[in-house]
């Protein structure tokens, strides 16, 4: 399993990511950019991304949207201090199918 962790907060990101990887063998990588994330995704496949929704310098408020125009049922949890705006929950594109609020226990 592939497996995108999308967050600015890079110490959460790689212990989520390592903890992913020791425990159920999984290959996970983590971006702070969803310029970054955007560009992997568009070259990448991806079995499931975790991405927080506020990111600082976003190309514009719903940049998940691109994630769906890039991968139409792409997979999501969001992971985030924030609620999920009401545009992107109910979004068509996006296969959202989890929400974990900030701070979290690995």
């Amino acid at each position: 399993m592939k497996i995108l962790v999308i967050d600015e907060d890079e110490f959460l990101a790689e212990n989520l990511c390592q903890f992913l990887k020791f425990n159920n063998n999984i290959q996970a990588r983590y971006v702070s950019s969803n310029k970054e994330a955007i560009q992997l995704i568009s070259q990448n496949q991806f079995d499931l991304i975790l991405t927080d929704i506020q990111i600082t310098n976003s190309i514009h408020d719903n940049w998940l949207l691109q994630i769906g125009d890039i991968n139409p049922g792409q997979k999501m949890i969001i992971i985030s201090s924030y609620p999920i705006p009401k545009e992107i929950e109910l979004c068509e594109k996006l296969n959202i199918i989890g929400y974990f609020e900030k701070p979290f226990d690995n």
